[in-house]
């Protein structure tokens, strides 16, 4: 799975009204950063890594993982329950932002 975060929704323009500051929206919006969040989910765990989707370097260690259980209810059986996928994913993402120093939401 690959997520696609734009950072360019982090820059809002100022306020209306306000003037005497050259608005470098513009500027900063072709400045912004594209990141591309990869995640893998595994039997023990999900992980999530942001890359720059440029380069495609990992962007300063930002890797995540996020464990979950494995339950066995009777010998040979093996069971996951999908929430704790699902919480798991949330946790693993924005650990992975926190991680590269990126706001969630933005």
């Amino acid at each position: 799975l690959l997520v696609f975060v734009d950072t360019t929704n982090a820059i809002t323009p100022p306020p209306k009204g306000i003037s005497g500051k050259k608005n470098t929206l513009k500027n900063d919006i072709i400045n912004a950063r594209k990141i591309v969040i990869g995640v893998d989910g595994g039997t023990e765990s999900i992980r999530a890594c942001c890359f720059d989707a440029e380069t495609g370097e990992v962007v300063r260690d930002s890797s995540f993982a996020c464990p979950y259980e494995t339950y066995h209810p009777h010998p040979g059986w093996a069971e996951q329950y999908p929430k704790d996928w699902w919480d798991g994913l949330g946790k693993a993402v924005r650990g992975c932002l926190r991680l590269a120093k990126l706001k969630e939401g933005k």
